[in-house]
C-alpha cells in the first residue's frame, strides 16, 4: 500500500488537483516533512494555506498551529 509519506503526497496532490479544479491560482505544493503548510494558493486575491488531513479521527488544534 506504500508509506505514509507515499500516502500522505497522494492525498495532497488530491487537494491540490481540487483546488485548481475550483479556480485557485498559484498553487504550489510545499516540501514534505515540513510539518506545516502542504499547499499554498491564491483564491480572487487572497492567498491560503491548506494543511491536508486523510484521517478519520478529529485532529485538534495542533495542526492550525503548524500552519501558522
Amino acid at each position: 500500500m506504500g508509506s505514509n509519506i507515499e500516502k500522505g503526497l497522494s492525498f495532497e496532490k488530491k487537494c491540490f488537483n481540487k483546488l485548481a479544479e475550483i479556480g485557485f491560482q498559484e498553487l504550489k505544493l510545499t516540501n514534505i516533512n515540513d510539518n506545516g503548510a502542504d499547499i499554498v494558493g491564491v483564491y480572487k486575491g487572497t492567498r491560503y494555506v491548506f494543511q491536508c488531513k486523510d484521517h478519520k479521527k478529529t485532529q485538534g488544534n495542533s495542526c492550525v498551529q503548524e500552519v501558522v
